[in-house]
Order: C-alpha cells, then structure tokens, then sequence
C-alpha cells in the first residue's frame, strides 16, 4: 500500500481529539429563545477552546458573540436569570449580560450586583457538553 493511502488513516486521531461541541438553554421550553454555548478546540494538540455564546429570539434577532477561551474537556459556565430578556452568564473570572430583547452581551469587569437566579450550568456530563437545569423544568399546564 502506497503511503498516500495511509497518510489519511495516520491522521485521523488527530482529528479526533479536537473538541467542537455545544449546549443550548431554550427559555421557557421555546426553541425560538434561547441561549447557547459553543466550543470549539482548534489544533489537537492545544488545550484551549474557543467559546461563543449565541442569543436567539426568532425572528427578531440571533446573534453570536466570542467570549474567553475554556478548556478541553473541562469548565462550567453559570446562567442567571435576571428577567425574562436578560441573563448573566459566569465562568471563573468572567461575567457576562445577554441580552435576549436585542441579543446583545456585555462583558462586566467586576460581577453584576443583581445576577438573579441560577438556572443552571453548561457543563460536562458523563463526557457530554449540555446544559444541567438547576430545577427540572415544570411540565407545561401545571
């Protein structure tokens, strides 16, 4: 077997470690509002992945913003909900507004005084990047 046939084979575990995953939280069990997180490790060999958070309203708006960097395999974000069109969003030294009216975030250099409730956290779960709700969701009619 010629080695240009191999090459692609030889490579393909460094494919496989990279990270590009996401999660999302959709407000009040619509998936027209929501708020998500998404990672993305960029060279295999680096332990830094690239985040984004993306505001949805449809059809208003939807927007992606780039946030400090996580890394593979690891971290947790926390979101609050301070009213029911903006949320802060938390990791380590970083807090963040998103705004869901205008789909807008801001980047605090100190933590908001009002938060509001935590709703839960992105996180890994049994090797899973997904949203973990704080309280389950209350069924709709209840």
């Amino acid at each position: 077997m010629h080695m240009t046939r191999l090459l692609p084979l030889l490579l393909l575990p460094c494919l496989t470690a990279c990270e590009n995953t996401g999660a999302s939280y959709m407000i009040d069990g619509n998936k027209d509002h929501s708020i998500s997180v998404v990672r993305e490790q960029r060279y295999f060999w680096g332990s830094a992945v690239a985040q984004k958070v993306v505001a949805a309203r449809f059809p208003i708006c939807q927007q992606r913003y780039d946030i400090a960097d996580g890394k593979a395999g690891a971290g947790e974000l926390e979101l609050y909900e301070v009213n029911e069109v903006l949320y802060v969003l938390h990791q380590g030294n970083n807090w963040w507004g998103v705004g869901t009216e205008k789909c807008e975030l801001q980047a605090f250099k100190t933590p908001p005084e009002k938060y509001g409730d935590l709703l839960g956290k992105f996180r890994f779960d049994n090797g899973t990047f997904k949203f973990v709700a704080t309280k389950p969701a209350t069924p709709p009619g209840k």
